[in-house]
C-alpha cells in the first residue's frame, strides 16, 4: 500500500516509524522487539521511493546516526 502513494502523489513520502516494539500499558515497558531493525529496512525504503526517512518511539540518536550513515 505504501508504495503505491509514491505513484499516486508528486509529494515525497516520509516514514518515521518506531523501533517495532510494542508498548505495554499495563506495565508500563516496551515488549516484542522485532528482529529487522529500522538501519536494516531503510534501504529497501529508499529504493522504493521513500524520501526521507527518520525515527519515532524508541529510536535514538545512535539508530538516527547509522541511519544516516547507511543510506549515504
Amino acid at each position: 500500500m505504501t508504495y503505491r502513494l509514491i505513484a499516486l502523489s508528486a509529494k515525497p513520502l516520509i516514514l518515521y516509524p518506531n523501533s517495532g516494539r510494542q508498548y505495554d500499558t499495563v506495565h508500563k515497558v516496551w515488549i516484542n522487539q522485532e528482529d529487522t531493525s529500522l538501519v536494516e529496512a531503510a534501504p529497501h525504503w529508499k529504493e522504493k521511493g521513500v524520501k526521507i526517512i527518520g525515527g519515532c518511539c524508541q529510536v535514538g540518536p545512535r539508530e538516527i546516526k547509522e541511519l544516516g550513515t547507511t543510506l549515504k
